[in-house]
């Protein structure tokens, strides 16, 4: 197994790996470097930059290493095999990738036919002369496109720059003037070619013919005995790589588990105030407030409710004196589950997400909100996809705003992109809802 040197450094494209001057191919790789950033782990490396590198082929493992990349840039490098679709089909949500000064000369039509999710594309200052036209096909969300600088196209369109071309004009520029060249075929060759003098005829006596033919099918049998043994050591080095991979990754995971139980049998000091606290918000004689809620009644302690909450330390700022509040329209297993992660900091699995986002929304608990949020946006499907857009909308929150209509895009216009103004204005996809879903 190959090892790649790298540096983990921030970027304006995230928490970033950088590898620069290697020799990268198609292996299992290990990644080897400064790691990380206070509390930074691989699964936090957003960009994968790579500089002054020579490529034969992309490491099959690198998704696995980098789970959540969302960005890929490679400058000023040597791509011997170019840029193809099988070395990018694994990056599924990559949102951008950044290709400059590589002298790359031509990318094929389906190159990004896996990457539905890309924004930021750039592959300024090579030296291209043959783009497949469909490449840009299905690539809804782009902001940016850049092919300046290069030998047969000079154009970018930047969705926030009035002085850009159109995304629409760059799509011509690329059918009109980077036409793939046809394929030379053979019989093609064969017409072009003057045609030599016809040798005399050789006559093969009934005698000779047999042996001939022996002599052929001898030949054509060692011919396939060569190649069955090219296929068996091929076949043998692949299999070899993928036990390779599998091994390193069993061995990862089993480091890993060796560092949690590490971090467990670590001694927890811990300050003693903290255990008297604890003493007091277990027992149930100093809680000194009241929540309503429908038939129930829930007893807090009333200072640690104002802590989480900026809504209620309003409320009992300007009512000191107060007991008890009426939480009348809120369900008791929605208030429960907000009770739970008030005292635990845990959200109970069989919550109702949406209720429970609401409540924290109104009570503006800032934990409870990120919570709730991922746990949406963990579950969002094209049923509740249109809900989630409103919901987002609703209490401006961006992630599940851009989620909700990312998800309706994708999985139920695919095929047609929706204005990008309909994120903000839901109710227009809820007046046709029984066309959406």
């Amino acid at each position: 197994m190959t090892t790649i040197r790298c540096k983990f450094r921030p970027s304006f494209l995230g928490y970033q790996c950088y590898i620069t001057t290697q020799n990268i191919s198609n292996i299992a790789v290990k990644l080897q470097g400064n790691h990380h950033e206070a509390g930074k782990t691989n699964d936090d490396v957003k960009n994968l930059y790579f500089h002054d590198c020579t490529f034969n082929g992309f490491p099959i493992n690198l998704h696995i290493l980098l789970p959540h990349l969302s960005g890929i840039e490679i400058q000023k490098s040597r791509l011997n095999q170019g840029l193809l679709r099988e070395h990018l089909m694994k990056f599924e949500s990559l949102t951008a990738i950044y290709v400059t000064h590589s002298d790359l000369k031509k990318l094929d039509g389906d190159l990004f036919k896996d990457l539905r999710q890309l924004e930021r594309i750039s592959f300024a200052n090579n030296k291209l002369e043959e783009i497949g036209a469909e490449i840009l096909d299905g690539l809804w969300f782009l902001n940016i496109v850049d092919f300046r600088g290069n030998t047969n196209i000079d154009i970018w369109y930047n969705s926030n720059n009035v002085n850009s071309s159109s995304l629409e004009e760059v799509k011509n520029a690329i059918k009109s003037k980077c036409k793939p060249k046809p394929k030379q075929h053979f019989v093609q060759q064969q017409q072009q070619v003057k045609m030599p003098q016809q040798p005399p005829i050789l006559v093969i006596q009934p005698q000779m013919q047999p042996l001939m033919m022996e002599d052929a099918r001898s030949n054509a049998e060692k011919i396939l005995l060569r190649e069955n043994e090219k296929l068996t050591i091929e076949n043998s080095n692949l299999r070899a790589a993928i036990k390779n991979q599998e091994e390193f990754i069993k061995k990862l995971q089993e480091e890993n588990k060796n560092l949690m139980k590490q971090l467990e049998r670590q001694p927890r000091h811990e300050n003693p105030i903290f255990n008297d606290i604890k003493k007091i918000l277990i027992d149930p004689d100093f809680k000194d407030f009241t929540f309503n809620v429908s038939e129930s009644s829930f007893k807090v302690h009333k200072i640690l409710f104002a802590a989480r909450s900026a809504t209620l330390a309003e409320i009992f700022k300007n009512n000191p004196d107060a007991q008890e509040l009426n939480l009348d329209d809120t369900p008791v297993m929605t208030f429960k589950a907000v009770y739970d992660f008030v005292y635990n900091n845990q959200l109970p699995e069989d919550a109702n997400y949406i209720e429970v986002f609401i409540a924290a929304a109104r009570l503006k608990i800032d934990d409870l909100l990120k919570s709730t949020t991922t746990k949406l946006i963990d579950s969002i499907n094209e049923k509740n996809a249109l809900e989630i857009l409103l919901l987002g909308n609703k209490f401006n929150n961006e992630q599940l705003r851009q989620k909700g209509f990312e998800t309706i895009q994708l999985k139920i216009f695919p095929d047609r992109k929706l204005e990008v103004d309909l994120a903000k204005q839901p109710e227009k996809l809820k007046n046709t809802e029984k066309n959406i879903l």
